[in-house]
């Protein structure tokens, strides 16, 4: 899980350096969406970066979903201020009652919620518009192409260092 256990290593809770790994390459890689609560009346990036202050529900911020939401906060220009859960599906409930304005995960991870009307979908971190969401803009449209990279989640394969190539 890259980036998430970049920050573990960072903030000194990993038994491990990712830089001593050798990478095989990568398996999959998820596309995050950013979601609003219905009643906290944002629907739009623009509405969230001239508001006072966004409310984000996440895990915790060394996890992927909360590290990729306070950078983009912070690219983006929202005042975030960050809650923090024990997991997922209370992040994900915090918005849905309204406790939080936002919350963003991988799209599989909140299409229930979207397509039952639950949560709104913002904004979606890829370059083109997805199936799933086709009428959602991307971060790319918005401007933001940086966060590509940064706002995703990778499942990478690797190996001890000096492993044969073979």
């Amino acid at each position: 899980n890259i980036p998430g256990h970049y920050v573990n290593q960072v903030v000194g809770d990993a038994s491990y350096d990712l830089t001593e790994f050798e990478y095989i390459g990568t398996v999959t890689t998820t596309t995050y969406v950013a979601a609003g609560s219905p009643s906290s009346g944002f629907s739009s990036l623009g509405h969230m970066q001239n508001a006072d202050e966004v409310i984000a529900a996440i895990t915790n911020i060394s996890s992927t979903d909360g590290l990729g939401t306070v950078v983009a906060g912070e690219e983006t220009g929202i005042n975030l201020r960050t809650i923090n859960h024990e997991g997922s599906s209370e992040a994900v409930l915090s918005a849905m009652r309204g406790d939080a304005d936002m919350v963003q995960f991988p799209v599989e991870s909140l299409i229930a919620e979207i397509e039952a009307g639950e949560l709104e979908p913002l904004w979606v971190y890829s370059d083109e518009r997805i199936d799933e969401l086709p009428d959602t803009p991307t971060i790319a449209e918005l401007g933001y192409e940086g966060l590509l990279d940064l706002v995703s989640l990778h499942r990478v394969l690797a190996t001890t260092p000096d492993t044969p190539e073979e």
